[in-house]
C-alpha cells in the first residue's frame, strides 16, 4: 500500500484524560449550546485550525477529529462525563485543513481522513493493525489552500474519489496499487462533492471562486 508513497511523521500513542465541566444553554429553536473552554477539553493547544466528525477508527465510531495550530491531529472521544484525546499525527505546514470520506479500499468501508497540508495531500488511515503512517498522496508546487472533498464522481475508479484544488482542481484516485492525481477542467477554487443535480446521473463535483461556480461530472455532456 505504501509503496511510492512518502512517509510523514509516525503517528503518537499519548492519551489523556479531560473531565468536561460545561453545561447545556437553552437557545432559540430547540438547539442546546454547550460550550467547552480549551481547559476543560485540556488539549495542549488551544488555537483550533479545522475540525471534523468522521467514522474513521471503528473504536471510536463518529469521533471528532481536529488539527490545532502545532500542527497534531487529534481524535476527540466523549467517554461519559469526559474527554479522551488521543494525538493522532504530526503535520508538515500551517492552516492545515479537514475533510473525512472512503477513497481507499485498504481499509474496507471505513472512512479516512484527508488533510490539504500545505503544498501537499495527505491521507490517515485507520486499519486493524490502528492509524498507519501518514501518507502524502500529491505534492503540488502551488499551495493547496482549502480542505478537499470526498465523493464517487468518476464511474471508472472502484468507490470515491479525492478532490482538491491546487494550481487547478485534481482528483486523486486509488488504482488497486497506487495513489493517482489527475488534473480537471478549469480554474482552482473552493471543492465541494454531492449529487445536487437532479439532471444528470451520480454525483458532481463543484468548484467555487470569486464571481462563478463550475460544476464537473463524468460524462459526454
Amino acid at each position: 500500500m505504501r509503496k511510492g508513497l512518502e512517509s510523514a511523521l509516525g503517528m503518537l500513542i499519548v492519551l489523556v484524560l479531560a473531565t468536561a465541566c460545561a453545561s447545556p444553554r437553552d437557545t432559540q429553536g430547540g438547539f442546546l449550546d454547550t460550550r467547552y473552554t480549551a481547559e476543560e477539553l485540556n488539549l495542549p493547544d488551544a488555537e483550533k485550525e479545522d475540525i471534523v466528525v468522521c467514522n474513521a477508527d471503528p473504536r471510536n465510531p463518529e469521533a471528532v477529529y481536529l488539527v490545532t495550530e502545532s500542527r497534531e491531529v487529534y481524535a476527540l472521544i466523549r467517554e461519559g462525563t469526559a474527554w479522551r484525546y488521543a494525538p493522532i499525527a504530526g503535520l508538515a505546514s500551517s492552516r492545515p485543513r479537514l475533510a473525512c470520506g472512503d477513497a481507499w479500499p485498504g481499509n474496507g468501508s471505513l472512512p479516512e481522513l484527508y488533510i490539504s497540508d500545505g503544498r501537499r495531500l495527505v491521507m490517515l488511515a485507520q486499519t486493524t493493525a490502528g492509524w498507519l503512517e501518514p501518507q502524502v498522496l500529491y505534492e503540488s508546487e502551488a499551495r493547496i489552500p482549502e480542505k478537499a472533498a470526498v465523493g464517487d464522481v468518476d464511474p471508472r475508479t472502484p468507490g470515491g474519489e479525492v478532490y482538491f484544488s491546487a494550481d487547478r482542481p485534481r482528483q486523486a484516485a486509488w488504482d488497486d496499487q497506487a495513489w493517482n492525481a489527475a488534473p480537471l477542467p478549469g480554474p482552482p477554487g473552493y471543492v465541494a462533492v454531492g449529487d445536487a443535480d437532479r439532471t444528470a446521473a451520480g454525483a458532481e463535483l463543484y468548484v467555487s471562486r470569486a464571481g462563478s461556480t463550475d460544476q464537473i461530472r463524468y460524462g459526454d455532456g
